[in-house]
Formats: C-alpha cells, sequence, structure tokens
C-alpha cells in the first residue's frame, strides 16, 4: 500500500512535468533566452544557456511557483537583465543560474519586486531600443 501511494505521487509529478513539454512553452523559453546578452558574461560563463537545461530548470520554477505567468517572468528577466547592462552585465547571472541556483532563485526575487510595485516599463522600453 506505501509503495502505491508512492507511485502516485511521482506519476502526479511527472504529469505536471509533461504539461510544460508544448509549443507554447517553449516559443516562451526560446523568448526568455533571448532576452540574456550573446556571447560570455564577464565571469567567462555563457550568459545563455542550453534550450535542454532551460526547459528543466524554468519546469521547475513553474512547478515551485505557480502563482507566477510567463508574462511576469519575461518582465522580471528584463528588468534584472536592464540593471546589469548598466553595469556591463558585471555579476549578472547567466540564463539557466538566473531561474536557480544552489537552491536561490533571483528570478523568484524579480517577479516578487515587481509585484510590490517595482515599474518595468521604463526599462522595457530603453532595452528594446538598444538593440
Amino acid at each position: 500500500m506505501l509503495l502505491s501511494e508512492a507511485d502516485k505521487l511521482f506519476k502526479h509529478s511527472r504529469k505536471k512535468k509533461i504539461a510544460f513539454d508544448t509549443p507554447d512553452f517553449l516559443e516562451k523559453l526560446t523568448e526568455y533566452r533571448l532576452l540574456f546578452p550573446t556571447g560570455l558574461l564577464p565571469s567567462g560563463k555563457p550568459a545563455r544557456n542550453n534550450i535542454n537545461e532551460l526547459k528543466k530548470k524554468m519546469t521547475a520554477f513553474f512547478i515551485d511557483n505557480p502563482q507566477y505567468d510567463w508574462d511576469l517572468v519575461l518582465d522580471a528577466t528584463t528588468f534584472y537583465i536592464e540593471h546589469y547592462r548598466k553595469q556591463n552585465f558585471n555579476f549578472m547571472r547567466n540564463s539557466g543560474y538566473f531561474i536557480n541556483k544552489a537552491g536561490e532563485s533571483e528570478l523568484a526575487a524579480n517577479c516578487e519586486m515587481i509585484l510590490e510595485g517595482a515599474d518595468v516599463s521604463t526599462i522595457k522600453k530603453s532595452m528594446y531600443n538598444s538593440y
């Protein structure tokens, strides 16, 4: 009986992860990835992780944080990147570590900042005008 209950828990978890493997999810994930600059950060790490690594991290992020949606995630990411653009990307995390590094999520923190009233409208305009 105990094994049966444990199996149900794992099946439920697998179903949630499969639901994220949709064309819309991959399109938004690609949009997220492209927000990050190309090439290496001053730390020597690539700014953009590969899409498969990001898919795993973002799936786990949305499972752990169902209160957030893609619009908020993209705004929070834009807010974060623009802050570091002004500093030539010094000390900025790459696209994967921004989602989660050692159990800490800068993405979740930035989502909360926006929900608490941080203004991203001017940052979004200046970021898109800089390309």
